[in-house]
C-alpha cells in the first residue's frame, strides 16, 4: 500500500517513498511475488510452486502515483489499484494533513497563535516556544508513528493533528480552509 511516491524532507507519518526506492520495491516483488491485479477477491496463499500472490494500491490519488508510479509499473507489467477519493478530482478538497504538512514543515513561521474553533470545542496554542525550542535535523528524521515528539514543536503538530482528526470531515474541511489561509 502506498500514498506518495517522491522525495520530501520531512514526513513524519512516513507516507513517502522515494522513485528510486519505490523501483527496488518493483523489483523485490517481481524476484518473490505474483503481482495480481486487485478484482475484489480475497487470493490467499500460493498455488503448489508458485510464488505468493500481492497487490499492489495507491490511497489517495496523488498526482506522484501517475507521474512516477505508473511509469515503473508499466516496466514490470505490473497492475495497480488506485483508491482516489472523488472530491479532491473536482478540487473541491483538500486533505487536511497535506495542509499541516504545508503549515508546519513548510513554512518559516506560524502565527503567533493558533485558534481553531468548532462550536464549543477549540484547539488553542501559543507557537513562539515551540518555534523557538525548533530543532530541524532532529524533526526531519522523526516518525510520529513510532517516536514520541522530540521537541515542542512536534509535539504540537501532533495534538494539532489528533485534535483534527477527531472531527467529522465538513469540520476538518472548514479547519483546512484556515490553515490554508494561515499557509497562504
Amino acid at each position: 500500500m502506498y500514498h506518495h511516491i517522491h522525495d520530501i524532507a520531512v514526513d513524519p507519518w512516513e507516507t513517502s517513498v522515494s522513485p528510486a526506492h519505490f523501483r527496488e520495491h518493483l523489483d523485490v516483488l517481481h524476484q518473490q511475488y505474483q503481482v495480481r491485479p486487485f478484482t475484489g477477491k480475497n487470493f490467499r496463499g500460493k498455488e503448489s510452486g508458485s510464488k505468493k500472490n500481492i497487490f499492489i494500491t495507491f490511497d489517495d490519488g496523488y498526482l506522484d502515483n501517475y507521474e512516477a508510479a505508473v511509469p515503473e509499473l508499466k516496466k514490470y507489467g505490473f497492475q495497480a489499484t488506485f483508491f482516489i477519493p472523488t472530491p479532491i478530482l473536482h478540487g473541491e478538497a483538500f486533505f487536511w494533513w497535506e495542509i499541516m504538512d504545508q503549515l508546519f514543515w513548510e513554512q518559516e513561521t506560524l502565527p503567533d497563535t493558533l485558534a481553531l474553533r468548532l462550536g464549543n470545542d477549540s484547539f488553542i496554542s501559543e507557537t513562539a516556544s515551540a518555534l523557538a525550542a525548533r530543532r530541524p535535523r532532529t524533526e526531519n528524521t522523526w516518525s510520529a508513528n513510532t517516536q514520541p515528539p522530540p521537541t515542542a514543536y512536534c509535539r504540537l503538530y501532533v495534538e494539532l493533528c489528533d485534535w483534527i482528526k477527531k472531527r467529522s470531515p465538513d469540520d476538518q474541511q472548514m479547519i483546512t480552509r484556515t490553515l490554508r489561509d494561515w499557509c497562504k
